[in-house]
C-alpha cells in the first residue's frame, strides 16, 4: 500500500500508534477539516516532520486510520466466529462486522457531514480493505468449508466485505441481526455449493 508505511515495532511503531490515536481523538472531537497535521503532531508530542515521515500527507494519515480501524474490526470478527461452524459462523462474522463498522469512530465524520474526507477510502480504494479481509478470514472460511476452492472463498469474502461496507454506509431500518441473517442467506449458498 503506497504512502502508508507498515507499522513497525519498537519506538517507530509506538510513535506511529500514538500519532494515529491522537489524530483519531482530534478528528472525533474537532472534526477532520478542523484539525491540522500540526495539531496532530503537537497532541502526539512529535514534530510535524515526524507525522509526514510516517504518513507522507494528510491523505496518508486518513488511509492509515482506515487501515487501523479495519485491523481492529477484523480482530473482533475473528473473535466472534471462534468456535462456530457453518451458517452460525457466517452470521456471527457478518453481525460483528456490521456492529463494529457502524459503531466505529472512523465513520463518525460521515455522520457529521465530512464524508468527502473518509468516503473515498471506504468506496473508491476498496482493494486494500478487501485484500486484508480476505487474508484474515480466508483460513477460517477454508476450515469451515474444506471442499471450497480457494478462488471461490476469496470471491465470497470480497462480496461480503463490499456488502458490509455498503450496509454500514447506508444502513437499513431493520436490526443488524436481521441484516446479518439476510446477508448470510445470500452468501451461505455459495459457500455450501462450493464446499459441500
Amino acid at each position: 500500500m503506497t504512502g502508508v508505511p507498515a507499522e513497525g515495532g519498537g519506538g517507530a511503531g509506538r510513535t506511529r500508534r500514538r500519532v494515529l490515536e491522537r489524530a483519531l481523538f482530534l478528528f472525533r472531537t474537532r472534526g477532520i477539516r478542523g484539525t491540522s497535521l500540526e495539531e496532530v503532531a503537537r497532541a502526539a508530542g512529535v514534530s510535524r516532520q515526524t507525522v509526514y515521515r510516517h504518513f507522507g500527507s494528510r491523505e496518508g494519515l486518513m488511509k492509515a486510520l482506515v487501515i487501523h480501524a479495519e485491523e481492529e474490526i477484523l480482530s473482533s470478527v475473528l473473535q466472534a466466529v471462534r468456535g462456530k461452524e457453518g451458517r452460525e459462523l457466517l452470521e456471527a462474522g457478518l453481525l460483528q462486522a456490521l456492529r463494529s463498522l457502524r459503531g466505529h469512530p472512523i465513520l463518525d465524520p460521515l455522520l457529521r457531514g465530512e464524508a468527502g474526507e473518509v468516503l473515498p477510502h471506504l468506496t473508491l480504494d476498496l482493494g486494500p480493505i478487501t485484500e486484508a479481509a480476505t487474508r484474515a478470514l480466508l483460513p477460517v472460511i477454508l476450515d469451515a468449508w474444506p471442499g471450497l476452492p480457494r478462488g471461490e472463498a476469496e470471491g465470497v469474502l470480497e462480496v461480503a466485505a463490499r456488502l458490509v461496507i455498503s450496509y454500514s454506509l447506508s444502513p437499513s431500518e431493520e436490526p443488524l441481526e436481521v441484516t446479518a441473517w439476510k446477508l448470510a442467506g445470500i452468501l451461505g449458498p455459495a459457500l455450501e455449493k462450493g464446499g459441500g
